[in-house]
């Protein structure tokens, strides 16, 4: 067979290669029209009716949704406001998990408690005493203690998350003129086109990946009622949301409205994980702050004896004779974050000994019993 004859007519590939991919259903855009025509259907299905697939416009009906959620939520929105950075609910989440022993024990890390401990016993025997209540301490949190209060706060994180997303600057959209908590206010919710939630949808998507029918939640909200002593949330209400939360869910209709709205039928939303771990951090500021108290009694003793000695021997505790060596010189050195002169006290001890005894009383005396000699 000749060359000219093996080789196909110039285009003749391409067109059977378009013509099987068709046929294959292998072509991207092909695939993502028949998925998204494929959504479009179970949308028209849906029960809720949050969405019209052929104007593309989000319903009144799912603004109504969003804002009985809203108006739940509202009070917890405002007790919760700087709960995600408060040491106290740490401290009373880790608290609810700790036998009345252990947190009895914890008191012994305080700093007053450590002072008066101070004047009982020499420092080694309080830094003995320190570590060893420390160990015990730290024997306390097993490993399904630690995993139960990571539990409850990433629980805590999730739901201050959920309540302080944006609800109002959504439903604004649906209604510019709805003021923000007056839930006096009827709403007149109107039909928007679904480019102006869908971004909104995404994170909400996010957060209720974390927001689980089966969580312990009225531990939760027990903890959250000792913080802010009273109800952050009507519990029964709470219930409701959750359980309208798992029947969109479970048909994913908010899912298929952000795949249709966003023409991406392959769009999955991010797994919700705040990574919190309070119990590490906790113990490593317990130790911290029993050591710098240590520390700071250990240099205060140091210091009243330092400065009883300076008045028996030169009758004040400010003693200052160096000129250029002292801790005024080293201001320039910290700015530069330097370490300057590390001796300035011990030096200007020194030096005054040296002026005020040796020069004087010594030298005197050692005159009176020097015998002098002569010269042959």
């Amino acid at each position: 067979m000749s060359k000219e004859n093996s080789v196909e007519p110039k285009g003749s590939m391409g067109f059977f290669q378009k013509l099987l991919s068709f046929f294959a259903g292998s072509d991207p855009d092909s695939e993502k029209k028949r998925k998204l025509k494929e959504i479009a259907k179970e949308l028209k299905k849906q029960r809720f009716n949050f969405y019209k697939v052929k104007s593309g416009q989000v319903q009144p009906l799912f603004a109504k949704f969003f804002y009985e959620i809203y108006k739940n939520i509202s009070p917890s929105q405002v007790f919760l406001e700087n709960a995600q950075s408060s040491a106290v609910l740490k401290l009373l989440v880790i608290d609810s998990f700790l036998p009345p022993k252990v947190l009895e024990l914890r008191e012994r890390f305080d700093e007053e408690y450590i002072k008066e401990r101070s004047q009982q016993v020499e420092p080694k025997a309080l830094a003995t005493e320190l570590k060893d209540n420390l160990v015990s301490y730290y024997a306390a949190f097993t490993g399904d203690i630690v995993s139960e209060i990571e539990k409850i706060y990433n629980l805590v994180v999730a739901f201050t998350d959920f309540t302080g997303f944006d609800y109002f600057f959504m439903l604004k959209k649906f209604d510019s003129g709805m003021p923000e908590r007056d839930f006096v206010y009827i709403p007149k919710f109107e039909a928007i086109n679904g480019e102006y939630v869908v971004e909104d949808l995404k994170d909400f998507l996010d957060l209720i990946s974390g927001i689980s029918i089966s969580a312990p939640w009225d531990n939760l909200f027990d903890i959250l009622k000792n913080y802010k002593n009273t109800e952050v949330i009507d519990r029964a209400a709470w219930k409701k949301i959750l359980k309208n939360i798992a029947a969109v869910t479970k048909e994913k209709t908010l899912l298929l409205m952000v795949r249709h709205i966003d023409s991406n039928p392959d769009y999955v939303p991010r797994v919700y994980s705040s990574g919190e771990r309070i119990v590490e951090d906790h113990l490593t500021k317990i130790k911290s702050q029993a050591e710098i108290t240590l520390q700071k009694i250990m240099k205060e003793k140091r210091t009243k004896k330092i400065d009883a000695l300076l008045m028996k021997v030169f009758g004040t505790t400010a003693v200052s004779r160096m000129k250029n060596y002292t801790e005024k010189a080293n201001i320039p050195f910290s700015k530069k974050m330097l370490g300057g002169f590390i001796y300035v006290a011990p030096a200007n001890y020194l030096k005054a000994f040296l002026l005020d005894y040796y020069k004087r009383d010594i030298k005197n005396l050692v005159d009176i019993l020097l015998i002098q000699g002569k010269w042959a």
